[in-house]
């Protein structure tokens, strides 16, 4: 299989059959590199056009950031209008509705951290993922989902339904798997071609079989509530069925430059694009 260059955050040496050889640039950074983007929430809807493409109203629901209007087909992904303040991310971002005493409320909004190093690649074009487990029935590792009560907390980072304060929003993070095996999946869901790194910042070491470390994505979920944790659960399988899926699109040039800039100088930019 070949590789194209677009696909990779450091210079590539292409080979003719088999794997790419990656080629380190002389300033590419061992540190952690981040960049934050804000994504505001665009709908709801019982949709997943990773894991049930082209079927409307075929899962439960989902809350929507980013990408306007995304439907269960694919095809609508590319080409629309977008929510997030960094206005190349044409990604699409979703995750389960959160419930309060069996009513839904409205997100905040969704904060995208990208984070890696000089050795981190970008993914492959049109990288669709699932992360977490829809169908868990107990509590996930905090290097894939956890819960808090906002930045700062003393409950910023715990895997239950934390009680927060009124002056705190709640929030969901679910981190995805960084470590691709190389495959491009005919249906286009890279989930079964994935694995983990894991460390939350993507600065751990892939496992056999998955030699493309990818810079890493945790999304961050905020909903403006403190209720009381009993109250709270998720439209997939309750409190302990975090996950969350990435539909990656980018207009041309825009990722290179953020990562070429950020997490390949190993330097924390924060939110760009406002």
């Amino acid at each position: 299989m070949r590789f194209r260059t677009a696909f990779i955050g450091a210079a590539v040496v292409a080979t003719s059959f088999g794997m790419a050889a990656i080629v380190v640039p002389a300033d590419a950074s061992t540190h952690v590199g981040a960049f934050i983007v804000r994504c505001g929430f665009d709908h709801s809807a019982p949709d997943d056009p990773i894991v049930h493409p082209n079927r409307a109203f075929a899962s439960h629901v989902h809350s929507f950031f980013g990408l306007r209007g995304v439907t269960s087909n694919p095809k609508s992904l590319l080409g629309a209008s977008t929510r997030c303040g960094a206005l190349g991310d044409h990604s699409s971002y979703w995750a389960p509705a959160l419930l309060v005493n069996g009513k839904p409320v409205v997100p905040d909004e969704l904060r995208a951290y990208y984070f890696g190093t000089g050795l981190s690649q970008r993914p492959p074009a049109h990288f669709r993922v699932v992360a977490g487990n829809a169908m868990s029935l107990k509590q996930q590792s905090m290097t894939v989902a956890y819960w808090g009560c906002g930045s700062g907390s003393k409950l910023s980072k715990v895997t239950y339904v934390p009680q927060c304060k009124s002056s705190e929003d709640l929030t969901l993070h679910v981190k995805f798997p960084d470590c691709w095996d190389g495959k491009i999946p005919a249906d286009g869901n890279f989930t079964r071609d994935v694995a983990s790194d894991g460390q939350t910042h993507g600065d751990g070491k892939c496992p056999k079989g998955f030699p493309h470390h990818l810079i890493a994505l945790t999304m961050a979920i905020s909903w403006p509530v403190h209720p009381k944790p009993s109250s709270v659960s998720l439209t997939s399988m309750g409190q302990n069925s975090a996950h969350a899926d990435y539909a990656s699109e980018w207009a041309p040039g825009f990722l290179e430059s953020l990562d070429q800039r950020c997490i390949a100088k190993g330097k924390d930019c924060k939110v760009v694009g406002g």
